[in-house]
């Protein structure tokens, strides 16, 4: 798990079918519900039994790819 923007995320682990290119992002409400919720990005790579860490935007030289 890693915490981005204020928010959980669960990255890749493993399940019942192997490794897992998931991840979920813990969603509350203003009721103190909570929900994992999965997103529509995936690891390009199943994973499980990893490090993952956030790190400035400044650190990288990644860009946006265009939405088709």
């Amino acid at each position: 798990m890693v915490s981005v923007n204020g928010t959980v995320v669960a990255i890749g682990g493993l399940n019942n079918d192997g490794y897992s290119n998931a991840i979920f992002q813990l969603v509350c409400s203003a009721l103190d519900e909570c929900v994992w919720v999965e997103m529509a990005q995936k690891l390009s790579v199943a994973r499980g039994n990893f490090v993952a860490m956030t790190i400035p935007d400044e650190m990288t030289n990644c860009q946006k790819k265009p939405i088709n």
